[in-house]
């Protein structure tokens, strides 16, 4: 508030505000107190601006304190000539020392005015923006037509190219060489009206962008200060341009990644439906009167054949994780059991060579632990695997031990050490990129495609770890990991059933039930058909088979026959199984029907296909290739009824 710093009375101020609203530019000598309670002497010059339809005043204030100090010593040095002076003259005219008196202060305002006219003159020049001062030019009828350029700074000719002294006075049609001058409504609007305006604008002629602030400091005038934001603005267009060639390039990634993604699904159903008819024949080949060699030989064929099916899981799990597709199940499982399964796998390679295998579980506080276990096999069998096939001669060792690092919370750490040929420090840190191999000529000794011991340390990221190497060439190499894990009192009982019937003899051991059962195989592969019968036939004596070879006939069979259950291939031609499967639920609920256990086998083992399965209706999922022990606890979960 200007009461509180100016000396004078409060009325005395309103006077002199009033004042200065009166004319444009007004001139005033006062004394202000500022906030640490000091005294100047200041000289205010005004003038009278409409601000949002308000009547405002602009004032600068200049700090005169000293040269007033000045003037008080000259005054009381000169005071009695100036007496003597002004005496003398007053006999010779009434009135002349009056002024006299009049005349110095017009002076020192005169001087005060000049000075701060200079102080905005340059404030005005050396301002960045561009400054220009007009004036309407209305016609007959009182409608603006065109403004009168009154004035301009430096930065505005630098701009142009239009100096102060060519714009002056001039129409802003003729100074832009247009037939109307730009802008013209937006400028009448403030001018007339008082209201500022502030609007952004491209001006063709200039190929620039500008914005530009519009105000009127009086009656039919109007001031614009521009600030060129060209630059700014081609920035944001080409942040714009980068952000949307960055959405297409998105876009098109996921276009690819949603085609690798297709292609890897229809790949891994390609390679794993012949593989599967092949490994669960020569499962059940094994299972019949054989002599020795022939033993050998379905052995032989049987080796070879799951290890075509880890090369494909391999690939198809480096895939998975460079897309980010990747995904952990936890279950509650026995940790010692896992260790004794993934040295099982290992055993019959161990035993062709001779190498002596090993497990050392050291005293632990707990043994069960919620953890993904098929992906703590695989990367335990994939370690074990290496070791065994680098090693010639000795032993591998796999070690677990376990610590309670903290309330709830189990360390568990892994190692599976051999004899091994070694890895050269200088390769140690290449082995754990895809593809690469220790030896990679025609030569090598040793087969894979690079890809065990990468995905082991991708799936050990994920899981919170990592893989570590220690190695000596021509000794041996250890392999270890730690994993945190949430303590488990047992290990989930499903887990733990799956685990007994994959490890046990009874897989194929026919089940009881207290009648018939039927069963509809809905699968266009002929050998994956018969291999489905044959596993059914021995674990359910009398089954009644119902085969479809596509969607639309399994829809029709199931729907006219009302099966026990359907198993249900996912990729088939005509209509495929989900589709199958939704059609069927939907015929249910419209007839009221007991809902029929469907359960997809398909060689697609992508996570994203297992969800899609159970929003489609389905109750189960069967990866091929199919195995006896998994077939048979679907069958026990979903014909509980039907088994006495």
């Amino acid at each position: 508030n200007i009461r509180q710093i100016n000396m004078l009375p409060p009325h005395e101020v309103t006077a002199e505000m009033q004042r200065a609203f009166g004319r444009e530019v007004q001139y005033f000598d006062f004394r202000h107190k500022l906030a640490d309670g000091s005294v100047r002497d200041v000289g205010v010059l005004s003038s009278p601006i409409s601000v949002e339809g308000k009547e405002l005043l602009i004032s600068t204030i200049i700090d005169e304190t000293e040269k007033k100090a000045a003037h008080v010593a000259m005054r009381q040095k000169n005071r009695w000539i100036a007496i003597i002076i002004g005496a003398a003259l007053a006999l010779q005219s009434g009135g002349v020392l009056l002024l006299l008196w009049n005349v110095r202060r017009k002076k020192r305002a005169e001087a005060a005015l000049r000075e701060s006219e200079g102080n905005l003159r340059a404030l005005f020049s050396s301002m960045t923006e561009m400054v220009a001062l007009h004036e309407l030019v209305f016609d007959d009828q009182g409608k603006p037509v065109d403004y009168i350029i009154t004035g301009c700074n430096e930065a505005f000719t630098a701009v142009t190219g239009i100096s102060a002294e060519k714009a002056a006075g001039r129409l802003g049609s003729e100074v832009y060489g247009l037939v109307r001058a730009p802008y013209l409504d937006e400028y009448a609007s403030v001018a007339l009206t008082g209201e500022p305006h502030f609007f952004e604008t491209y001006y063709p002629p200039m190929d620039r962008h500008f914005r530009i602030s519009v105000v009127s400091p009086g009656k039919n005038k109007f001031a614009t200060v521009t600030a060129d934001f060209t630059g700014i603005k081609k920035a944001e267009e080409e942040l714009l341009a980068a952000s949307r060639e960055a959405e297409r390039l998105r876009f098109e990634a996921e276009a690819a990644n949603r085609a690798k993604s297709a292609f890897l699904a229809n790949t891994s159903h390609e390679l794993r439906t012949p593989l599967n008819g092949a490994i669960g024949f020569l499962e059940l080949l094994a299972g019949t009167s054989l002599d020795s060699r022939q033993r050998e030989y379905v052995g032989y064929i049987r080796s070879s054949a799951i290890s075509l099916m880890e090369v494909v899981s391999e690939v198809l799990d480096i895939s998975r994780i460079e897309a980010g597709e990747f995904r952990l199940e936890t279950d509650a499982v026995d940790i010692n059991d896992i260790a004794r399964e993934a040295l099982d796998a290992v055993r019959g390679n161990a035993l062709e060579k001779n190498i002596d295998l090993k497990l050392r579980l050291e005293e632990s506080p707990t043994r069960y632990a919620s953890i993904d276990s098929a992906r703590l096999k695989q990367i335990l069998v994939n370690l074990l695997g290496n070791a065994v096939k680098f090693t010639e001669k000795g032993a591998v060792e796999l070690a677990v031990k376990a610590s309670l690092p903290e309330g709830g919370l189990c360390d568990y750490t892994f190692s599976v050490g051999d004899t091994g040929i070694g890895i050269p420090t200088e390769i140690q840190q290449e082995i754990f990129e895809p593809f690469y191999q220790q030896d990679a000529s025609f030569t090598r000794k040793h087969g894979g495609v690079g890809l065990g011991i990468p995905i082991c340390d991708s799936i050990l990221r994920r899981m919170g770890s990592r893989l570590e190497l220690e190695s000596t060439p021509g000794e041996g190499s250890r392999f270890f990991f730690t994993l945190r894990a949430r303590c488990a009192s047992s290990p989930d009982k499903r887990i733990s059933d799956e685990r007994i019937g994959k490890i046990g003899v009874t897989s194929l051991i026919p089940l009881n039930t207290n009648r018939p059962v039927s069963i509809l195989i809905a699968e266009d592969h002929k050998l994956n058909r018969r291999l489905l019968k044959t596993m059914l036939s021995k674990l359910l004596p009398g089954v009644i088979i119902l085969e479809a070879v596509n969607g639309v006939e399994a829809v029709e069979l199931c729907l006219r026959e009302s099966p026990d259950m359907v198993l249900m291939d996912l990729h088939m031609p005509v209509k495929d199984g989900r589709q199958a499967a939704e059609e069927i639920r939907i015929a249910e609920r419209e007839r009221g029907e007991v809902r029929t256990p469907i359960i997809a086998v398909t060689a697609d083992v992508q996570a994203e296909t297992k969800k899609a399965c159970m929003d489609s209706g389905m109750d189960g999922y069967l990866a091929k290739p199919l195995e006896a022990a998994s077939l048979r606890a679907v069958l026990e979960e979903n014909l509980k009824g039907l088994l006495s």
